[in-house]
């Protein structure tokens, strides 16, 4: 029996048999990773999938193979490596997947002002992560996922994120402080299950905090 995921890509790639990037959405890899390569992407790509294996060396990509995707409103570019200059690129992008990221940042102009969801999970990143000063302009982000992040120890402010519905750090080993989560009065949902490091109480539960679904345990 055909699942709706496959029946779905099927319809899709009816969109353009030959030409991937004439699709709205490219799934595969090997079809996302060429027309990135080669520079055949074009407005009419909403969605595009990269998917490098974690033991892989990070490939490596620039602000140049994105120059043709301005329509571009979902990215799933796993255990890449990102350069360049990505100013006027991905301005409709809502949402990031970008697992297993490297600690080093080298894009510049990195602005996502419309994201809505950043899934940084299984990544170097860091308190001092440079990505962090471009996702402040985020005004729309409900939901950052960060589930593996064995390199952070203290979480950067997110008392600029208001917008936060949810927020996951499951499993984020080093973790010992979360800052801005006080601000946070539309979370609904907070993972900090396997935060076995966590010494830090969250702030007192007012009537705004009743809501929140806690899958975890301080003690």
């Amino acid at each position: 029996m055909i699942s709706l995921e496959t029946l779905g890509r099927d319809i899709v790639r009816q969109e353009n048999f030959k030409e991937p990037g004439e699709r709205s959405r490219v799934w595969l890899h090997d079809e996302a990773f060429d027309i990135l390569e080669t520079h055949t992407g074009t407005k009419k790509v909403e969605a595009i999938c990269i998917n490098f294996e974690s033991e892989s060396p990070a490939c490596s990509l620039t602000s140049e193979e994105f120059a043709n995707l301005s329509n571009l409103k979902f990215l799933q570019m796993d255990f890449t490596k990102l350069d360049g200059d990505f100013k006027g690129r991905l301005l409709k992008l809502r949402w990031l997947r970008w697992n297993g990221c490297l600690r080093i940042f080298r894009p510049t102009n990195f602005h996502l002002k419309n994201l809505v969801i950043l899934d940084l999970s299984r990544s170097e990143v860091t308190e001092a992560w440079e990505i962090w000063n471009y996702i402040k302009i985020a005004r729309k982000l409900k939901v950052i996922n960060l589930t593996g992040c064995k390199s952070i120890v203290r979480t950067p402010d997110f008392s600029a994120h208001v917008t936060l519905e949810r927020l996951i750090l499951r499993g984020c080993s080093k973790l010992k402080e979360i800052q801005g989560l006080g601000r946070l009065e539309l979370l609904m949902d907070l993972d900090l299950s396997e935060c076995e490091s966590l010494v830090r109480r969250l702030p007192n539960i007012s009537s705004a905090y009743e809501k929140f679904k806690v899958s975890c345990s301080l003690e």
